[in-house]
Formats: C-alpha cells, sequence, structure tokens
C-alpha cells in the first residue's frame, strides 16, 4: 500500500480476501498520505488494497478469464488494450 501511495495511487483498506472497504466512505477515503497508510495497515495487517482508480488515472480490466462464459478473449480480437 506503501508503495503505491508513493506513486500517487490513492489506497484505502479492503477485507482479507474480500471486496468490502474497510473504512466508512471507502475509496472516498482513499489517500497517498503515507502515515494514514501505515495507521491503517497496523490496524488491519492483511487488508488487501483497493485503489481509487479515477483519482490515480488509471484503468482496470477484470476479464474474470476463468470463468466459462467469458468472451473476453473474442472481445479483443482486433483490439489492443492499452499500456
Amino acid at each position: 500500500a506503501l508503495d503505491y501511495a508513493a506513486r500517487g495511487w490513492p489506497v484505502f483498506p479492503v477485507r482479507p480476501r474480500a471486496k468490502e472497504p474497510l473504512v466508512d466512505r471507502g475509496c472516498l477515503e482513499a489517500t497517498t498520505n503515507a502515515a494514514q497508510v501505515r495507521q491503517w495497515w497496523t490496524r488491519w495487517p492483511d487488508a488487501n488494497i483497493g485503489l481509487h482508480l479515477a483519482a490515480a488515472g488509471l484503468v482496470a480490466v477484470d476479464a474474470d478469464t476463468y470463468k466459462p462464459e467469458c468472451r473476453f478473449g473474442t472481445f479483443m480480437l482486433g483490439r489492443d488494450m492499452p499500456d
């Protein structure tokens, strides 16, 4: 989480092995403040790392390619994935 925050990517703690935020306002509480990040991960050392993608200027693609009904490979034919 500290590495991401140092890159300027706002982070927040997420329940281990899940997607639910551990903070009340979820991504709205995301921060790059190292002291806050340390405080959160001291309290919840096993937390997953949530990213506020829009605030970081990032986009994520979660294609779930392990699911038989996933058609991501077909969708991507003739398309380029952005860097």
